[in-house]
């Protein structure tokens, strides 16, 4: 159980739900304070960071802006058309090649539980003529604290009634029990998908410091797939170590080994990357990162990268291991431009509206 040592509530938030629910049901203890304002905290608390213990501090404050919005694509990227809600910022996991080190560098983990306007933005969003992908991970993992605050919970009740608003709950953690007990209707469970990041267990051991083993991912996609769910999986980033082109084979083997293939909905690859100022603070941070084995370069979007050459590679051969099980699962990639995706047959991302139906 990850510790607490705080608890941060703006006065306004202090009867919303689910900051009574994470109150009341959080296992460890903690010193709560009530603040007038975030901005006020941000001027008077210490918030540095220690990187051996994790984030531990939690601030539960009112989002004042849209919580949906396009996931932002860099320029010459092919888009996958997804969606995000920003609803938690910062994560305690601790995965070496997160970009959350470059930006938020500090012990809080911020929760907006205000969703009381979140279907005006689900509404506008519903009125376009598409499938549309939404999910909440992009600040932070999906399932942080989730069975504490309920959020996700609150957030199905609400998406299901948009029959053209898919939800996708990615994560690298594997308490989804109490979100698998929610007494929903089968038609109800194709708008959600639960998702999981995947990477071998080599990485996940030296790269993701408080993620859940991939074995404990798997076993959790088997008890989604057996309560009526579809599934999604998500190889980014794919990182190049020793003996990489076998480990990542064999984490597609134990997938398609343990879930039908036509409850996975999709699966997206992308290579690592990320901005070149994050690099010296990998370095730091995580001085055994195996992220920087293969060379890099600065591609068209600005990011630091592997070559084009080990990037088509790398797409190749997981494209195809994929499609050696399955010829139905949507391939994408994430972060490449479309003559990438079309290099390595990957499928049109303007094709996925059609291969999801209801």
């Amino acid at each position: 159980m990850h510790i607490i040592k705080k608890v941060f509530i703006e006065k306004n938030q202090t009867d919303n739900s689910a900051v009574k629910k994470f109150i009341a049901e959080y296992p460890t203890n903690f010193e709560i304070e009530i603040i007038d304002s975030f901005d006020n905290l941000i001027n008077n608390f210490n918030f540095e960071f220690d990187n051996r213990l994790g984030k531990n501090i939690i601030v539960f404050k009112s989002n004042k802006s849209n919580f949906i919005k396009k996931c932002p694509c860099s320029a010459n990227i092919q888009s996958c058309g997804y969606y995000v809600m920003n609803i938690i910022q910062n994560c305690y996991i601790g995965c070496s090649y997160c970009y959350l080190q470059q930006y938020i560098n500090n012990n809080g983990i911020i929760i907006h539980p205000n969703l009381e306007n979140i279907d005006n933005e689900l509404q506008i969003l519903a009125q376009k003529n598409k499938i549309i992908r939404l999910g909440n991970g992009e600040f932070s993992d999906s399932l942080l604290f989730d069975r504490y605050t309920g959020i996700t919970e609150t957030l199905i009740k609400k998406i299901i009634n948009y029959k053209n608003i898919i939800f996708e709950i990615k994560s690298k953690l594997t308490d989804i029990e109490h979100l698998l007990n929610i007494d929903l209707p089968h038609i109800s469970k194709k708008n959600i998908v639960f998702a999981w990041s995947m990477n071998p267990q080599k990485i996940i051991d030296t790269e993701e410091t408080y993620a859940s083993s991939l074995n404990e991912r798997i076993n959790a996609a088997k008890k989604a797939v057996a309560n009526g769910y579809s599934v999604a999986f998500h190889f980014d980033p794919v990182i190049v170590f020793e003996d990489w082109q076998n480990e990542y084979c064999q984490v597609i083997d134990l997938i398609f080994s343990n879930i039908p293939d036509d409850k996975i909905l999709w699966i997206s690859i992308g290579a690592f990357r990320c901005a070149p100022e994050l690099i010296p603070i990998i370095r730091k941070n995580y001085p055994n990162s195996r992220t920087f084995l293969g060379e890099l370069i600065i591609g068209i979007d600005g990011k630091a990268r592997y070559i084009r050459i080990l990037r088509e590679k790398i797409f190749k051969l997981l494209v195809s291991k994929i499609k050696s099980y399955s010829k139905n699962t949507f391939v994408y990639l994430c972060m490449e431009p479309l003559e990438l995706w079309r290099a390595v047959d990957c499928n049109n991302p303007q094709e996925l509206n059609y291969l999801i139906t209801f």
